[in-house]
């Protein structure tokens, strides 16, 4: 990260008008604030896919030398929790674009598991076993896991702002466990879509 860079903590937003074509606009934060975007910023943006005008957004603020630019931006159409709806293959949509087939029926396994040992959860020598039994790539068992000890199960559940949630545990994978962005995209995503589907489905 550029040295120049600054952080705010994470904020709303909506696309104020965005050129697909040069992949490139503005937002509109909740509190009025402009930010430029690039496309390069956006964390699950679907290839091909089009950004519209009233998109709305979570993103942070990067203060460069052109001035306020956002970074780490999710679009919330694209969010499997600001639906608030669980969708099977949601994760794993994600995963297509950054893993292996062995890795994508890794995680499908994973969350299953997971979710048929829910009332267990609470238990750190079971969840770190049912991971070393289930995920054979230490990449993504060890991102798992630190999730889990970095207390993301009590996050979600006293949260007010889920989304805002799993931003915090995917700019926190990067920064300061040096977890590149598709590991913490899809680390964050599977224990999300695990509690979601869990809190739907009445525990």
């Amino acid at each position: 990260m550029d040295n120049s860079t600054t952080y705010v903590d994470a904020k709303r937003g909506k696309i104020k008008w965005y050129n697909n074509n040069k992949g490139y606009g503005f937002i509109t934060g909740d509190d009025g604030e402009e930010v430029f975007l690039h496309n390069s910023m956006i964390n699950n943006h679907a290839h091909g896919e089009k950004i519209e005008e009233g998109d709305s957004v979570l993103y942070e603020i990067e203060l460069g030398d052109k001035g306020l630019m956002a970074k780490h931006v999710l679009l919330e159409k694209n969010d499997s929790f600001v639906n608030n709806t669980h969708k099977a293959n949601s994760t794993d949509n994600i995963i297509s674009s950054s893993c292996n087939e062995e890795a994508e029926k890794e995680i499908t396994l994973v969350k299953r598991i997971l979710f048929q040992h829910r009332k267990q959860l609470n238990n750190p020598k079971i969840v770190r076993g049912l991971l070393a039994d289930y995920v054979s790539d230490k990449a993504l068992r060890y991102v798992l896991t630190n999730l889990y000890d970095e207390g993301i199960i009590d996050n979600f559940i006293n949260a007010n702002d889920l989304n805002i949630v799993k931003h915090k545990y995917y700019k926190m994978l990067i920064s300061q466990y040096a977890i590149n962005e598709n590991y913490a995209n899809v680390g964050v995503n599977t224990w999300c879509d695990i509690l979601n589907y869990i809190k739907l489905n009445n525990n």
